[in-house]
C-alpha cells in the first residue's frame, strides 16, 4: 500500500499556450447551451494519459486492541482500490493529527476519504477534519468502524448524530476469524442493541445471514460504496469544469481570461472531462477571446494522441477550420 509521500498527484498537462498579442477585443459572449451535434457522444482518446481517483484512508495501525481486524479491513480495502484501478494511500492518524502540511494537502485534496473511526480517542480530531473538508467543498467522506459487543451505544449513536449526512459501513469479524462482514447498505444500523444481538448469532452461524442478504462481505460492501462514489465524482468533475468555464466567460479582461482558459487547459487529461461537448465549449471561450493560436495548437496536441476520435467530431472540426483559416487572415 502506497504511503502519501509517493502519491501520484497529476498527469502531464497539455502545454499552455499564450494569448496572441494580437487579442485585444471579445466576440459576443456565446450561449453555454449552444447545440452540440450528436457526436458529443463520442468515446475519449483512449490513449490519453489521465490522472486516477485519489482514495486517502486513515485507519489506526497502531493500537494493539484489534489490531488484527483493522490489518483486514486496511488490506480489504486496498483490494478493491486495485479492483477499481485508484490510487489509495494509507495516512497515519499521528500525522494527519499533529497537523503536518504535506498529511493535511493530501487528506484535504483527496478525492475521497475513507476515515476508520474505531478508535474512540481519535473520534474529536477526524470529525474536526472531515468538517475541514467539507468546508472546502470535497463532499465525498465514508465513515468506516469495526463493532463488537463491547461497542458502547451511546457513542455510536453521538457519532451517528455528528456525521449523520455521511455513509457509515461497519465491519464485523465473526468467530471463524475467515473474512469481514458488513450490513448491507439496505440495513438500518440504528438500533444498536438488536445489532448487537445479532452479532452473537453472526459469530456463530454466518452463512444464513450472509444468503438473506443482510449482510455482505466487506470487501463487496467497500465496493458498492466506493463503486458509486466514482460515478459521481465522474460526474462532478465535469460539471465543475463546466461551472469554471463560465466564469471565465464573464472575466472582461481579455488577457486575464486567457491566462485562466490556459490553467484550466490541463485539466482535459482527465477523462471525466474530456468529451466532444467539453472541447467544443473550450474552443468556443478560446474563439470569443479572438486567441485562434489555442485552438489549433490545443487540437494539434490532442491529434497527436493515438485514436483519439474526439479531435473527429464535426463541431470540433468546424471550430478548428475557423480558427485557421481567421489565423490565415490575419496573416
Amino acid at each position: 500500500m502506497a504511503e502519501y509521500s509517493s502519491m501520484d498527484v497529476c498527469p502531464l498537462p497539455l502545454p499552455p499556450r499564450c494569448a496572441p498579442s494580437g487579442a485585444l477585443s471579445r466576440l459576443p459572449t456565446t450561449n453555454v447551451n449552444s447545440p452540440v451535434p450528436p457526436e458529443k457522444a463520442a468515446p475519449s482518446c483512449p490513449g490519453h494519459s489521465f490522472r486516477k481517483l485519489q482514495i486517502v484512508l486513515i485507519i489506526d495501525q497502531k493500537a494493539a486492541k484489534n489490531l488484527r481486524v483493522r490489518e483486514m479491513a486496511c488490506n480489504d480495502v486496498q483490494k478493491v482500490a486495485d479492483s477499481l484501478n485508484v490510487n489509495l494511500i494509507r495516512l497515519d492518524f499521528d500525522r494527519l493529527d499533529f497537523g503536518e502540511t504535506n498529511a493535511l494537502d493530501v487528506f484535504y485534496n483527496a478525492d475521497i476519504a475513507l476515515v476508520d473511526v474505531s478508535i474512540t480517542q481519535q473520534q474529536p480530531s477526524l470529525c474536526y477534519h472531515i468538517g475541514v473538508r467539507e468546508s472546502m467543498g470535497q463532499s465525498y467522506n465514508i465513515i468506516l468502524t469495526h463493532f463488537t459487543d463491547e461497542t458502547s451505544e451511546l457513542l455510536v449513536k453521538a457519532l451517528r448524530k455528528t456525521l449523520a449526512h455521511l455513509p457509515m459501513i461497519v465491519y464485523i469479524l465473526p468467530n471463524d476469524n475467515s473474512s469481514l462482514v458488513s450490513v448491507d447498505k439496505s440495513s438500518k444500523i440504528d438500533n444498536i442493541a438488536q445489532l448487537k444481538a445479532d452479532i452473537e448469532q453472526i459469530s456463530e452461524k454466518i452463512q444464513p445471514y450472509l444468503k438473506s442478504g443482510r449482510l455482505i462481505s466487506f470487501r463487496s460492501r467497500m465496493r458498492q460504496a466506493l463503486k458509486s462514489v466514482q460515478i459521481e465524482a465522474s460526474a462532478h468533475s465535469r460539471e465543475k469544469f463546466l461551472s469554471d468555464l463560465r466564469k471565465a466567460r464573464e472575466t472582461e479582461d481579455v488577457a486575464e481570461a486567457n491566462r485562466f482558459l490556459d490553467k484550466m487547459r490541463h485539466r482535459l487529461d482527465n477523462p471525466d472531462v474530456l468529451s466532444v461537448d467539453t472541447l467544443y465549449q473550450f474552443m468556443l471561450s478560446y474563439r470569443d477571446n479572438q486567441n485562434y493560436d489555442a485552438m489549433i495548437s490545443l487540437i494539434d496536441d490532442l491529434s497527436r494522441i493515438e485514436n483519439c476520435s474526439i479531435v473527429n467530431a464535426q463541431a470540433v472540426r468546424f471550430l478548428y477550420a475557423f480558427a485557421l483559416n481567421r489565423t490565415y487572415l490575419q496573416g
